[in-house]
This record gives C-alpha cells, structure tokens and sequence, in this order.
C-alpha cells in the first residue's frame, strides 16, 4: 500500500488483508476437506459393489478360453439393443420412477450384456456395480452417505435369497440421491411376483410399480452371418490364432438361435481351424505354442527267432521225389 496513507488507514487495510485470506484459506480448506470425505465415502460404496468388468488376472493361466464367451470379458461388439439401452438410461435418470426395474428375458439373449453397456454409458458421477451377497441395507446407508447416484445390478436375481432385504432398504430410501436397483432373470414377471411376499408389506410397492423390460430374441439371418463374422475375428484375434475361411453369405447360424448360440459357433470355428504353429490360448489360459508334431517311431530291432526245444535233435528234411540231394565232399 502507498507510504502516504495515514497510519490508521493502512492498519485497517492490513488487518482487512489478513481477515481475507484466513478467510479464503479456511474455505479452500473445507473445500479439501469435502472432496476428501466425498472420496472416502465413494470408496466404501464402491466396495459394497463388484466392478462391472473383473479385473484381469496377473497369471493367464488362471483364465480359460471360454471366458471369452462371458458378458463381462467378450471380446464382441456390442450388437443392437439400441432402443432397450436408451430404456435404462431413461430410467436411471428420471427423477420420478420407479427405483427398481426388472430386465427379463431367456437365457443367452443377451440380459447382462444390455444391462453392463447401460451401466457403463452412464455420466462418471455414477457409481455403478454388481450387488455383493447380503450387503443390501449397508449398501443403501453408503449411497446417502456418499450422495452419489448409485445403479447396482444383480445377476441371476432369481436364484438369490439377499433381494428382498435389498428392496426393503431401497424402498426406505428417501430418493436423494437417485438409486437404482436392476433385476437380471429368465421371468420378469415371475420374478417380480414371488418378490411379493419376499418384501415386508408396507415396501411392497417398490416392487408393485417396477416396470418389466423384457428381451426378445435378435437379429434376422443376415445379422446372425454377420455377427458371427466379427465374433470369429475377435475370438481369433483375443486367443492369438488365424482366422478361419469365412464367407458373406452363409455360416453355422440360422434364425431363431440366441447371441450366445452365435458366440458359440464362432469359438467352435476358432478352435477348430486352428493350425499346429499357431499361438493358442490354453485350456488353462496361458499362451503356449501349438501341439507339436508327433514323433516319428523309432525303427525296431531285428527280431531273432528263438530256437525251439528240440531242434538240434530234429530230422533232416526230406529232398522232395525226383530230385538228389548233392553229395558232400565226403560223398
């Protein structure tokens, strides 16, 4: 400040400064300090959940080929489904729906593969995965706690005894901040009317009102061909073999077959066209060479036929009639 201010005015204006910047330094420091607590407490939703997509492992050998068939480590595009997907995203971030929804459909067509790209194409403030066992109640306190939007999926929710104390803790949830419980079954609407009597009758409606997504199968025949073109060259590509002969016009599909049946005969091409100097993943996961050549028999020794008991003793053969045997030098 300027030397010819009065004393008192430049007391004013420093003490003003230091008042200031204590200010601005306590606020950046709550700041910190929020942003901090907000990713502690993400950390412990997060950990109520599986990660979408499982780690990779360090060893390879610990994976199989045939996980390559599996939802959350296909190698695939992800085919259609367009309008179903917009569904979810619609769903999740609707402020007034229902908080549970129900993905139906039968095996092989494609549930957890819709529900992943879903979860996966939503903003980053989301937290997203799959349900632990019996960490429903805990898990909705951390969602408030974190005040993050939260879509938990949960597989195979049929065969799962966890689900109705989940609803039960959704359905006392207050809405801030949004959560989102997805359903994966064969039998939507069986599913959601054994949850009935699973829920406590006050929660009830939470599973009521939960609308019922259910798949049909996809893709007509020229879909299936081509869909099965690019399954062949990710799986060949993904487990380091050649890709087999493959045509625009026909392959072992036919109209009607789910993705999984598709995937499936894809794999089946992979592995068996495969030729002996290709890289190969193993049935035990690990890149290893292909099946080396089978060696050559070693060549056997001259057999000796064994004198039989008696021989010594046997009796000159006969010259057959009409001939004379040649005299020795004796003779």
């Amino acid at each position: 400040m300027p030397d010819d201010w009065p004393l008192g005015v430049r007391v004013a204006a420093a003490v003003a400064a230091a008042i200031a910047a204590g200010a601005a330094g306590s606020f950046v420091t709550e700041v910190m300090n929020a942003r901090r607590a907000k990713t502690s407490t993400r950390g412990v939703l997060e950990h109520l959940l599986r990660p979408l997509t499982p780690p990779a492992p360090v060893d390879e050998a610990e994976q199989s080929v045939f996980t390559l068939l599996l939802a959350t480590t296909c190698p695939t595009p992800f085919w259609g489904r367009q309008a179903e997907r917009q569904r979810l995203w619609d769903w999740c971030e609707a402020p007034a729906t229902s908080p549970v929804m129900v993905l139906g459909g039968h095996g092989g067509c494609g549930k957890t593969r819709l529900a992943l790209q879903a979860a996966r194409g939503l903003d980053e403030d989301w937290v997203t995965g799959w349900l632990k066992a019996d960490t429903g109640p805990q898990l909705v306190d951390a969602v408030a706690a974190a005040e993050m939007p939260t879509l938990v999926l949960v597989d195979d929710a049929d065969t799962r005894t966890d689900v109705g104390t989940l609803l039960d803790a959704v359905a006392a949830h207050d809405g801030r901040p949004p959560l989102r419980v997805l359903l994966i079954t064969r039998h939507g609407d069986g599913l959601r009317q054994a949850l009935i009597d699973a829920v406590e009758e006050p929660h009830r409606p939470v599973i009521v009102q939960a609308p019922v997504l259910t798949l049909r199968r996809l893709g007509q025949q020229g879909d299936l061909i081509r869909w099965y073109g690019e399954a062949t060259v990710a799986f060949a590509t993904r487990s380091g073999r050649s890709v087999p002969h493959l045509s625009s016009a026909t392959a072992p599909v036919q109209e009607g077959q789910t993705l999984l049946e598709v995937l499936a005969a894809a794999m089946f091409a992979v592995l068996h066209a495969a030729g002996p100097g290709d890289q190969v993943l193993g049935e035990s996961g690990g890149r290893r060479p292909g099946p080396p050549p089978k060696p050559r028999p070693r060549p056997r020794p001259p057999r000796h036929r064994a004198e039989r008991p008696g021989a010594a003793h046997r009796k000159p053969r006969r010259p057959p009639e009409g001939r004379r045997s040649v005299p020795g030098p004796d003779g």
